[in-house]
């Protein structure tokens, strides 16, 4: 039998406590759950909504390389982006790497 609470439900009600700091008890109110139910997703689902989140924030820092490098800026502008956003650099070597390597892909 299953609760009928699909992952982006949990996933969404374990961002509210691990990330925002929520207690339990007052997200499972919130979100009309019963707080046993959630005590058992934050253990369990915390890992997965840390994965989910590192991978969203690759997958935005790739987009944003892309975008840069696909336009013709001048290394000045490309310094300008590293250093105030401080985006990794073995990260922008990869992207531009691989966009050299396929730059229609």
């Amino acid at each position: 039998m299953t609760n009928g609470y699909d992952k982006d439900f949990k996933l969404y009600a374990v961002k509210m406590v691990v990330k925002d700091g929520k207690k339990v008890d007052e997200v499972a109110r919130e979100l009309d759950l019963v707080h046993q139910t959630l005590h058992q997703w934050v253990p369990s689902d915390k890992e997965e909504f840390e994965k989910n989140k590192e991978i969203r924030d690759l997958k935005n820092e790739i987009a944003i390389f892309e975008k840069l490098w696909a336009s013709s800026q001048t290394p000045e502008v490309i310094y300008d982006f590293i250093v105030k956003d401080r985006f990794r650099v073995e990260k922008m070597c990869q992207v531009r790497k691989n966009k050299m390597e396929n730059p229609g892909g």
